[in-house]
């Protein structure tokens, strides 16, 4: 599995429970954690050849950012990777609504 580099618009923090990943060129192994400010942008997230098993946690909208949607194209057509759609992302009724 491949993701695209891109960003959040919100902190999070992502634990790897099993697996490993590498995101850019740092390797992530069972173990590790990951803290992303709002904004940050990161990645590519590649798979280990065993896959992974990810724990994350988003502070607020979780909605991503891509940071190079054409690098990643040509990413991915240097490796031989198709490309998916990405799921639709459906929220609760709640979130966004106000609470003061």
């Amino acid at each position: 599995m491949v993701i695209e580099r891109h960003a959040h618009m919100s902190d999070h923090v992502i634990y790897v429970l099993e697996g490993e990943i590498t995101i850019g060129d740092q390797l992530c192994t069972k173990g590790m954690h990951i803290t992303l400010e709002k904004d940050a942008v990161f990645g590519p997230i590649i798979g280990g050849p065993e896959g992974a098993l990810l724990y994350e946690i988003m502070m607020g909208d979780p909605r991503a950012v891509p940071a190079d949607k054409a690098g990643h194209v040509d990413f991915c057509a240097k490796r031989g990777i198709e490309l998916l759609p990405n799921p639709p992302l459906v929220f609760p009724e709640w979130v966004g609504e106000r609470t003061d």
